[in-house]
């Protein structure tokens, strides 16, 4: 009969450490996108947001511009994988993620979950917005859920963050380079 009560104490255990986890992750799936641990970085590029778009979806190029994710292979396509190369704090790092989001002209996204999510839930989103004057608002951001999380940002947040600006102003130098060109290479072709 004891034997019997172990094996109930030890299921009920069990079960019991099941609802803390599951109790955990709902506080997390329930958190509001401005609630939980993101990394953001924002830049006004003066350039269409066309052109802007064409940089940040040419991911066979990253490898010549890119300075955070320096390699990107994927179809585009929302649930495919995002095979990625990232130097993140002085170091190279090959992670395989999946499309999130992709809607043209306007936002880009890929992420993972592991463990269904519980214990790491991550999508970094680049965000495009045409704000006149022949400029674009570059908005790139990733945030965290799951119990991963506090170790996790702890120890890469402030790399991320540095990733991301990086990013940013690679990208903004790299569509002005383009757009000298087209415009060197027009100049060269009307005066002939």
């Amino acid at each position: 009969m004891k034997h019997h009560r172990d094996e109930t104490f030890e299921c009920r255990a069990r079960v019991g450490l099941a609802v803390v986890v599951v109790s955990g992750a709902r506080e997390f799936y329930g958190a509001r996108m401005q609630d939980l641990p993101t990394v953001r970085t924002e830049l006004i590029i003066p350039a269409s947001r066309r052109a802007v778009w064409d940089v940040l979806v040419d991911f066979a190029r990253y490898p010549e511009w890119n300075p955070f994710t320096i390699g990107v292979g994927t179809t585009g396509r929302i649930g495919d994988p995002v095979k990625l190369d990232v130097m993140l704090g002085g170091k190279r790092m090959k992670m395989s993620e999946r499309m999130r989001v992709y809607e043209p002209q306007h936002r880009v996204g890929w992420g993972l979950k592991i463990l269904g999510g519980v214990l790491l839930d991550c999508t970094r989103i680049q965000e495009l917005e045409d704000v006149g004057e022949g400029s674009t608002r570059y908005v790139c951001y990733e945030s965290f859920r799951g119990l991963s999380v506090p170790l996790f940002f702890g120890r890469y947040r402030a790399p991320m963050q540095q990733g991301f600006e990086a990013n940013a102003q690679a990208l903004s130098r790299r569509v002005l380079s383009l757009a000298t060109q087209a415009s060197t290479a027009s100049l060269g072709s009307t005066e002939s």
